[in-house]
């Protein structure tokens, strides 16, 4: 491979941020505290967690959190990030309902399996550090 070519992804990645996606990139990748934010005033970073695993967060729970810092811009530059690479995004089945109603006998209907299957999971937002992401970050750092 091209020995530059990461370095033309990062350029590539920056002429594509506006003001409030770099500032959101720069909060999302950050190892600073997010302070005045109760319990998650210690939230790490996107990303590696101690070099071992990489962090993950609930969507529309970092939109929130970025959105105290940056009103009504997170939603947007968060999706912008994960157009063009700096973030990525995957989904979760999360339970919803502590008592789903399972169907009654083994004649239940496929509606009532749906049903079951419906009630008990939900699919739930995460973003995700990317190697793009990882790489700018550590880049714009140095």
């Amino acid at each position: 491979g091209d020995p530059d070519a990461e370095d033309r992804r990062l350029i590539t990645a920056l002429k594509e941020m506006t003001p409030n996606d770099a500032a959101v990139f720069q909060r999302i990748y950050s190892d600073q505290p997010f302070p005045d934010t109760g319990l998650y005033s210690e939230t790490k970073s996107i990303g590696s967690v101690d070099g071992l695993a990489l962090e993950t967060w609930p969507r529309d729970w970092a939109v929130a959190l970025i959105n105290h810092f940056h009103p009504n811009v997170a939603d947007t530059c968060i999706e912008q990030l994960i157009i063009i690479g700096c973030l990525g995004t995957a989904f979760r089945a999360e339970g919803h309902q502590k008592n789903p109603t399972l169907p009654k006998n083994d004649r239940a209907r496929k509606s009532d399996w749906e049903r079951f299957v419906r009630d008990s999971a939900a699919l739930r937002a995460y973003l995700t550090a990317t190697s793009i992401g990882t790489s700018l970050a550590k880049a714009v750092r140095e």
